[in-house]
């Protein structure tokens, strides 16, 4: 898997396997303000109105590309939702995460990449993306919970800076999102 952050402070090129499909900017006019908008080089647009990091702890609002093992999709994610996404620019797939709009001074988002899967920990929650791009564990978080280690499939949090608990990604119990 392969994923790289994407800072909007200018218009982005975006590639998928090393192969420039079109540009990504932030939207700054219009209904859709605040939106990431992604113009295909076969002329397909995409506005996508939940993908943007717009976190108070940044200087420039964000999103995250993430590749895995499925030729010609990627996913788009950053705001309340991450996106599945084909390389001629049909939206796929949408998982709402547990990030809301008026939360960003804490929204916080760390990335910890596994040989066949992404870690994604978040302020309100953490979330598996194997390497067919798909939610496989998605799990609450209070926004006080510290991430400190992962072992094997246990996350180690600290809460309040002296409570310590754990999270086992079981993913028997979730199958895909």
């Amino acid at each position: 898997m392969k994923w790289v952050e994407l800072n909007l402070d200018s218009e982005r090129l975006l590639e998928v396997g090393g192969e420039h499909i079109g540009e990504l900017y932030l939207q700054t006019r219009g209904q859709s303000k605040g939106a990431l908008r992604i113009n295909f080089k076969n002329g397909w647009h995409l506005e996508l109105l939940s993908a943007v990091d717009f976190s108070e702890q940044l200087e420039h609002p964000r999103v995250f590309q993430i590749e895995g093992s499925v030729v010609g999709h990627f996913l788009i994610m950053g705001g309340e939702k991450v996106y599945k996404i084909t390389v001629a620019g049909e939206l796929e797939k949408e998982i709402r995460l547990f990030r809301n709009r008026g939360e960003e001074e804490y929204w916080d988002t760390l990335i910890i990449q596994r040989p066949h899967d992404l870690i994604v920990i978040y302020e309100a929650g953490v979330l598996v993306i194997d390497s067919g791009l798909d939610g496989r564990f998605h799990k609450r978080k209070l926004f006080n919970d510290i991430f400190v280690a992962t072992e094997g499939d246990v996350l180690k949090f600290v809460r309040d800076h002296d409570t310590e608990w754990s999270m086992k990604l079981d993913f028997r119990d979730e199958g895909r999102l």
